[in-house]
């Protein structure tokens, strides 16, 4: 049910005027989603770009929701991601000539800093466990996050490297249930979250961590072109996917050195 109601919310927004229209390449050319349409009483309903936003909008409500392992983490990386998108719209802002451009920045500014603003006391209760987001709040992030993304001009790619950590999160566990038979919308212990608290770290440090990690991401692609963000996308996925099993490693190589010590001062 929820999955359906994801799809019907992205299904809505892909047929109106925020949908995602163009892709830009790291070749510097446009790729129009908008040439393929059918028309029903002179309402035009772009069938790539409908696809597109539709995939785009339940990628990123389940990525959130599925980062909301530990408390304050969704929040935090949710914090981090609209303070980007503010640095971002402030760039947008600086930059843009048109009158249009810069409203359009001042908007995704001040979005983006009501949510920061409500963001921070929120993470400190959840935190202390005095409140609890739950799927409604999660979902909500995603689709803020997911819509700003779109109308900010497309940059996708930013949100995607600065939410990278939980999307490629997402692929990883995804592809890790359906290898193992399972169903990948069912729950377990394979998120990233879960790897780190299996090797023993505090909920503090994998906050601490993962939302540190998230907002240098984000902060790095406002000065790098598509090549750029496609490397800080490489680094996300050797983040996500190496270093629980480098730390691991790095664990049992220190448990070795400890036995072996015991044992020659016995």
């Amino acid at each position: 049910m929820r999955l359906l109601m994801q799809i019907g919310i992205g299904a809505i927004i892909g047929l109106t005027a925020i949908k995602i229209g163009y892709i830009s390449t790291i070749f510097g050319s446009v790729i129009d989603l908008e040439k393929y349409f059918i028309e029903i009483l002179q309402f035009k309903i772009y069938l790539i770009s409908f696809l597109f936003t539709v995939i785009w909008y339940v990628f990123l409500f389940n990525a959130t929701n599925w980062s909301d392992g530990i408390e304050g983490n969704t929040a935090g990386l949710a914090t981090t991601s609209f303070f980007v998108l503010f640095l971002l719209g402030s760039s947008l802002q600086a930059s843009d000539q048109y009158d249009a451009g810069v409203k359009n920045a001042e908007f995704i500014m001040a979005l983006s800093i009501i949510m920061v603003g409500l963001l921070i006391p929120f993470w400190w209760c959840e935190v202390k466990q005095k409140i609890l987001m739950g799927d409604s709040g999660t979902m909500f992030l995603g689709f803020m996050l997911a819509t700003l993304a779109i109308i900010s001009g497309g940059k996708i790619a930013t949100v995607m490297v600065v939410f990278g950590i939980y999307i490629v999160d997402a692929v990883y566990v995804i592809i890790q249930r359906l290898l193992q038979g399972k169903n990948p919308l069912e729950g377990d212990q394979t998120h990233l979250h879960h790897r780190l608290l299996a090797l023993g770290w505090s909920k503090y440090a994998i906050l601490g961590y993962l939302t540190s990690a998230s907002l240098a991401f984000g902060i790095a692609s406002l000065f790098v072109g598509k090549m750029g963000k496609i490397a800080l996308f490489a680094g996300i996925i050797g983040l996500v996917i190496l270093s629980p099993y480098l730390l691991s490693k790095r664990r049992k190589h220190e448990t070795k050195k400890e036995t072996a010590f015991r044992e020659n001062n016995i």
